[in-house]
């Protein structure tokens, strides 16, 4: 099941590589466009990918690998840009492994709580 997980996560990182797709601007919605920038903004940083993020009515840009966005473009204004992007094929351990510190904390605080109950059942049966 994780081998599956793992491959549709670099299945994903791999479409991200170079084009982040949005058409919230027909709905004209200005904070769902700086949602979609801010959300690529994650994926290039997670992912150490640059993206040509093109949005048909939104705003289309080009995020480095740090997250940098360079010629951003107004929202709902037909423009062309052009610039260079960085390829790299190398994989994150965030893009192998998904969430693995979210795993280890949500297993951490499953024992917590189970030490948490024994302890209160152990007092009360001392108490009793």
């Amino acid at each position: 099941a994780d081998d599956a997980f793992a491959e549709r996560r670099l299945r994903a990182a791999r479409a991200v590589d170079r084009h982040a797709a949005a058409h919230r601007g027909r709905c004209r919605d200005r904070r769902g466009d700086r949602a979609d920038l801010a959300f690529a903004r994650l994926r290039a940083i997670e992912n150490r990918r640059s993206i040509a993020r093109c949005a048909n009515t939104g705003t289309s840009a080009f995020i480095n690998q740090m997250g940098d966005v360079f010629n951003e473009t107004p929202w709902w204004t037909p423009t062309v840009i052009k610039n260079t992007i960085n390829l790299n094929n190398k994989n994150t351990f965030y893009t192998v492994h998904g969430d693995f510190l979210g795993r280890i904390a949500a297993s951490l605080s499953v024992l917590l709580l189970f030490w948490a109950f024994s302890k209160k059942i152990i007092k009360t049966k001392r108490l009793s």
